[in-house]
């Protein structure tokens, strides 16, 4: 199949599985009828009302539109050649379907979501929206699709942009990883890889909802900085690679542990090769390490500000930077002593073991202190 194929099936593909979905939104599984009742001209009798039922049927919701709105952005990025204008372009033609049904299905909006409500409120006043690391979004990883299929001899690249624009609106860990793994799993043969990454990025999907729920109040005065948000996403994109990372070398354990034994079989047999396995590990250990340095320093300027002292705070700041050194480490002996495989595996395990310290003390210092802002990443 042609890549341009490809795109055409994914593309349909989105748009009728949101259509056939609308009518069943917020819906318990025991109240969505079998697969084959399933239909966009008519709904099935016997099945109560239409979540929307004003809407035609076979309409697709906020993130069909969005995802067209992207695909329009690109258009103009594939061009031009100008990346940098992707996300101005998007959030303009978020703010063009919200205003008059462009890229939506008959021109109708409907069901906007509370967070991306905002964000689009944010961009028609030339504003950016106040970070979220509690909103949560299956849209945000429905429409970095069309990025998948962006060309260059560098996928990491495309991988980057959906990173990016997913973050746009929708910024915990959980989020933005998926949405990085989306896109590399249809640059890489890494299909099997969602069977680590998957259980690691619902706990922190779980974590954010109980940092989110238990934070009543905003921060603090002597909390609030203009470093504080760019301390939060960069410790999510860092948060996010390494996420990848974990998988990456967990995956390629079980893979040389299964060649070594002699016992291959199952799940284990649609693992890509442990070449394939390394370079991946090393690639997104690589991409996330400057985010995780640029977390580390914008941490200690904005630490400064506020009173920490605590023993909770010494942890923290000592798992942060211990974290950032195991990463260092891994990468410079791989760089100068040829690390790779099981020691390079062991290593970045080892690191995302801290990195998952660091968001338990954050958790932990949440739940005993409900009006404290909870962040992710360094100190």
């Amino acid at each position: 199949m042609t890549a341009a194929a490809r795109f055409r099936a994914a593309f349909w593909g989105l748009l009728v599985g949101d259509a056939l979905g609308v009518p069943y939104e917020f819906r318990p599984a025991i109240q969505i009828p079998p697969a084959s009742q399933i239909q966009l001209r008519r709904f099935p009798a016997g099945w109560g009302k239409k979540t929307y039922p004003g809407v035609p049927l076979g309409s697709w919701s906020d993130d069909g539109a969005l995802m067209l709105a992207l695909s329009d952005a690109l258009a103009g990025v594939v061009s031009s050649g100008d990346t940098a204008a992707l996300s101005p372009a998007f959030q303009r033609n978020a703010v063009a379907w919200c205003r008059t049904g462009k890229y939506a299905a008959a021109r109708r909006v409907f069901d906007i979501g509370n967070r991306t409500a905002a964000c689009v409120r944010a961009w028609a006043e030339d504003r950016l929206p106040a970070p979220d690391i509690n909103a949560e979004g299956n849209g945000a990883l429905m429409r970095v699709l069309p990025l998948a299929f962006l060309g260059g001899p560098d996928p990491l690249a495309a991988c980057e942009l959906a990173r990016d624009n997913s973050a746009l609106t929708h910024g915990p860990l959980s989020a933005v990883a998926c949405a990085v793994y989306v896109v590399m799993r249809l640059k890489y043969p890494i299909d099997v890889l969602g069977a680590f990454f998957a259980p690691v990025a619902l706990t922190f999907l779980l974590a954010s909802q109980v940092i989110g729920t238990t934070s009543a109040e905003g921060p603090d005065e002597g909390m609030k900085s203009a470093i504080l948000p760019i301390h939060i996403v960069v410790n999510l994109l860092g948060e996010a690679l390494f996420l990848l990372a974990f998988a990456a070398a967990v995956a390629y354990l079980v893979q040389e542990n299964q060649l070594r034994s002699k016992k291959l079989g199952g799940i284990m047999q649609r693992l890509p090769p442990l070449d394939a396995l390394d370079r991946a590990e090393h690639r997104f250990l690589l991409a996330g390490f400057p985010l995780l340095t640029i977390g580390i320093l914008t941490g200690t300027l904005w630490a400064r500000r506020v009173e920490a002292g605590s023993a909770v705070d010494v942890w923290r700041a000592a798992f942060g930077y211990a974290t950032w050194v195991l990463f260092a480490v891994v990468l410079l002996l791989r760089a100068g002593a040829g690390w790779r495989g099981r020691r390079a595996a062991y290593g970045t395990i080892a690191g995302f073991a801290f990195a998952v310290v660091v968001l338990v003390i954050y958790l932990v210092r949440s739940l005993s202190a409900p009006s404290h802002l909870a962040l992710l990443g360094g100190p």
